[in-house]
Formats: structure tokens, sequence, C-alpha cells
């Protein structure tokens, strides 16, 4: 019964250091608030509320196992004093099986949760491009095209872009990436839900929009996107999807971005 001892001790060893850690957790958390630590707080609060389930999880776990063990110890002992039956030995393979099928257990939640993951992707992803698709073809997106080629203002631009959002239940998430050619080098600027960086009555080529620039990620498939290898590409941003779209029309070029990661009603000013 070594073993089972040994398991007992250390289940409650463990249990002991977690429930010390949520009760220090927990004051620290109490003091950030208390004292309104800036910018510390909102990191705590997240990190309290994930790293304290996940703290119980375990000591409920722990807690099973140590009543678990202590069962089977007063069994084999009611064992060693019965007569009519012989104690098995110690065998200390015995809990490889135990040991396989946590493990394969493990492995198969992070599978399944791998493959609700992948398939949530390919459906954000999806949702965005046909979103984008359904206007391609549109007198709402010619307008847009014409607005820019003869840098009408900025306010007929931003109401375009509403409707566009309006169109295809997007809301802020729609962004226009405008090309202007600086010196010969053709740079895009963005216009999102929430800009505002002058007066409405400016044209587009003089208003302030910000540049945009692809991240780390995005900067090949935008590359090719430009050079005419591809007309559109997504890509996963953690947990939401940045659907791009490129539209070269005789009356002008303009690309369409979704970002799902943008909330409605969400009203920053672009730097």
């Amino acid at each position: 019964m070594k073993t089972e001892f040994r398991v007992r001790d250390l289940s409650i060893r463990l249990i002991q250091i977690l429930v010390l850690f949520e009760v220090l957790w927990a004051a620290i958390f109490v003091v950030g608030l208390t004292f309104k630590w800036s910018g510390l707080t909102d990191q705590l609060t997240s990190a309290f509320f994930g790293a304290g389930f996940c703290s119980l999880i375990l000591i409920a776990a722990l807690a099973v196992l140590n009543v678990t063990t202590n069962l089977n110890i007063i069994s084999r002992s009611v064992a060693l004093r019965s007569e009519d039956q012989t104690l098995p030995s110690d065998n200390q393979k015995r809990y490889w099986p135990i040991l396989l099928g946590a493990g394969t257990l493990v492995i198969l939640v992070i599978g399944a949760l791998s493959l609700a993951e992948a398939r949530l992707y390919r459906s954000k992803r999806a949702e965005a491009e046909s979103k984008i698709e359904s206007i391609v073809d549109t007198p709402l997106l010619t307008s847009v095209l014409e607005t820019i080629k003869r840098d009408g203002k900025v306010s007929e631009l931003k109401n375009l872009r509403e409707a566009i959002a309006a169109a295809i239940q997007s809301g802020e998430r729609v962004s226009l990436l405008i090309p202007r050619d600086l010196k010969g080098v053709r740079a895009y600027y963005e216009l999102t839900g929430w800009w505002w960086g002058g007066k409405d009555e400016e044209k587009i080529s003089t208003a302030s929009l910000p540049r945009f620039v692809p991240s780390v990620n995005e900067a090949d498939d935008f590359r090719e996107m430009l050079a005419g290898k591809i007309d559109h590409f997504s890509l996963k941003a953690g947990s939401e999807i940045r659907s791009f779209r490129r539209i070269v029309k005789p009356e002008g070029e303009i690309i369409i971005l979704i970002d799902t990661s943008r909330q409605y009603g969400d009203r920053k000013f672009s730097s």
C-alpha cells in the first residue's frame, strides 16, 4: 500500500498549495481593485478568473483522487485482516494503462477542440468572403469607385461605406482601402467606421486617412493580391477573421476589408 499512501500524501500537498494560491491570488486582486492600479487591474481581472477557474478544477480533481485513494487504502486494509482474501502485490506497471488512458483522453479532447475551432474558422471565413462578394457587381460599389475617381468629398465616401456595411450587415467591421499614388509609389489608406481626421467637406485625396500597413502574416498575401495573382484572401487573427477583397474595374480600384474582431458601436479614433 506504499503507492496509495504516496498518492494520498501528494494529493493533499497539491491541494494545500493550490488553496494557498487561490487565497493569495484573491488577495492580490482585492488590493489591485482597492488601490486601482493603473493598467494592471484589467490584466489581473482576466488572469484571476482564468487561473482561479483552472485551479478550482485541479482542486476538485485532486480531492476526488484523494478520496478514492483513501477508500482504496481502507479496502486493502480490510483485505489484510481477512483470512479469505489475498492482498495483491504492488505492481508499478499496472498504473501505465491508467496514465495511457488519461493521456489518450486529453489528446481526444484537444483534437475535438481543434476540429471545432477549425470548422468555426472556415465558417467565419466563408461568411466574410460571401458578404464581400455579394456587393462586387452592385451599383453601390460602382458609386464608391466613381467617387474616388473624381476625388469627391470624404463625407460622400463615408456615407457609401456605411451603405455597404448596412447592405452586408457588418457595421463598423468594414473598411475601405483607397489607393493613392505618391511619387510613383502606390499606397493604400484606410477609411474605417470610426474615422475622424478632419472636415467632411475635404477631398478624399487630401483627407488625413491613416495609411494601411499589412501585418507580418498578411504581407505576403497582400503583395500577391496587388500583383494580381489572387483577388482575395482571408487570415485568422486570434479567434477572428480578417478578409480582403481587391476589386479592379474601369471606374477604378479599391480593397474591401472585413475584420470580425471589430465590435458594433465601437467608436475609436484612428491614429
